[in-house]
């Protein structure tokens, strides 16, 4: 085996193990492949990068690897399809703002992780086109309101592909929508209560969520509020479990290696913690990216 394909290699074994340990999933199969990543049941499917690794695709991987992992982490499918409005505008706009959640938890939590996610935005932009956008009707509202829920939870300006998106949008949001916006960042850290966040945001911006969507949310909390005393109905709900999740991301000083400002991590603790969830083999490929003086999580 060449050199070359041994980085590639290498590369793999750690993006993957990374992947791992952020998703607490540590039997997660990731594999690498040509294609849009995603996930399925313990699977999960990474873009395959260049063999010489250029600095692009290494980014654009981890991007991909992070977002995944912090969805499968901080996301429940079943309150997320609960919550979802029934129109088709409303929905698109509803998912593209969870995924700015989850995104932003790990942001906060994990500096490097910030920078893959933002290299891996910057080119979901790019892609798309949206920094050539002239004209609002075809501006995707739900990207913008991404991008603004972003900002609104991490502090971090849309990247620059993405900016022009948001301007597009951002004179037409009243002063309800920016309360809004700014209730997201006050619940980020329980699912339920951005959900219903997030469904007072598109109502506010009218995105005609139905009669019949209103009445069923209301109907939800009503059954909520009726069965909150039984532990087994709120298990796995994505309130209270998604809050003490990132409660212990950000005080954790062992398990994930966080110093005691809850700012950087610490290296060495952390690659301690990883190792036990990784195969032996992979502890020589690990260490080696792990220095002292890195930058947290798996950045170079």
């Amino acid at each position: 085996m060449s050199g070359r394909e041994s980085r590639v290699d290498e590369f793999r074994r750690v993006t993957a193990a990374a992947m791992r340990a952020i998703s607490r999933k540590p039997t997660l199969n990731v594999t690498f492949a040509p294609g849009q990543p995603g996930v399925s049941g313990e699977e999960a499917r990474l873009p395959l990068p260049a063999r010489d690794l250029p600095a692009e695709d290494v980014a654009l991987t981890r991007g991909a690897a992070d977002s995944l992992a912090l969805r499968l982490r901080f996301h429940d499918n079943k309150l997320h399809a609960r919550e979802t409005p029934k129109n088709e505008a409303a929905r698109e706009a509803f998912e593209a703002i969870e995924q700015a959640r989850v995104e932003a938890i790990g942001a906060n939590r994990m500096k490097g992780v910030a920078a893959n996610l933002e290299a891996s935005l910057d080119d979901h932009c790019r892609q798309r086109g949206y920094s050539r956008m002239t004209e609002r009707e075809h501006a995707p509202l739900g990207e913008a309101l991404r991008l603004l829920a972003r900002e609104a939870m991490t502090g971090a300006a849309p990247p620059a592909s993405g900016k022009r998106l948001v301007e597009l949008w951002q004179s037409e949001l009243g002063e309800a929508a920016r309360a809004d916006l700014a209730e997201l960042a006050k619940v980020m850290h329980d699912q339920r209560a951005y959900a219903k966040a997030a469904r007072r945001l598109l109502n506010d911006l009218d995105l005609d969520l139905s009669a019949e969507d209103l009445n069923a949310e209301e109907n939800e909390q009503q059954d909520n509020d009726d069965k909150q005393d039984d532990p087994n109905e709120a298990k796995g709900d994505g309130g209270e479990k998604d809050a003490a999740d990132a409660a212990e991301m950000e005080s954790s000083e062992g398990e994930e290696g966080q110093e005691d400002a809850g700012e950087s991590w610490k290296i060495d603790e952390y690659v301690t913690e990883l190792k036990a969830k990784i195969p032996v083999a992979d502890h020589g490929a690990l260490e080696s990216r792990a220095q002292a003086t890195a930058a947290p999580w798996h950045s170079d």
